[in-house]
């Protein structure tokens, strides 16, 4: 039977707080969907429901 959940493209989402910080990592690369302070986005943010744009958020490790 078919789940009536749908998972985001980017994954699931983890949220990390601390103090004014906020940050939302998705499991698809672990790539960091958000990051802010006091509300205010210190990275350029991208949907839940949408692929990373140009590898934005993504580990880029040799």
């Amino acid at each position: 039977m078919p789940s009536s959940s749908v998972r985001p493209v980017s994954g699931t989402q983890c949220t990390i707080e601390s103090g004014e910080y906020r940050a939302v990592v998705a499991s698809v690369g672990a790539g960091l969907r958000s990051l802010t302070h006091s509300g205010r986005n210190l990275v350029v943010p991208f949907a839940a429901d949408e692929v990373r744009p140009g590898n934005q958020g993504a580990n880029l490790i040799p």
